[in-house]
């Protein structure tokens, strides 16, 4: 996939059309939750994307945390619809699996 940061993904809205792509960005303001959708706004270089996230997003997830988030802008509309969000970690984004696989090892002494 493709990468952008908030402020690149809106400079090129129309030649990435609906093609999916990684947004980068740090959430800001405080998500709101509704039917399932989780809505909140990612920032990069003072420009920010509204984002409308299907599925529960990752426990490290919450405003001021820099995330990068899996989905495509929605036709006709100024969202990005995303579907997996990534939480930065250290100098690395991972998943909530790899967060917990990691921490798990950790834990064991294997990590």
């Amino acid at each position: 996939l493709s990468f952008r940061t908030a402020d690149e993904a809106v400079a090129q809205r129309d030649s990435l059309g609906t093609k999916r792509f990684r947004l980068q960005g740090t959430v800001t303001g405080e998500p709101v939750e509704a039917a399932g959708v989780l809505r909140f706004t990612v920032v990069f270089n003072w420009v920010g994307v509204d984002v409308e996230h299907q599925g529960s997003p990752p426990d490290l997830f919450r405003p001021g945390i820099p995330v990068v988030i899996e989905g495509h802008w929605v036709e006709g509309a100024d969202v990005f619809a995303g579907d997996r969000i990534l939480v930065k970690h250290d100098e690395s984004y991972e998943s909530q699996e790899d967060y917990e696989t990691r921490t798990s090892q950790a834990e064991q002494g294997g990590g």
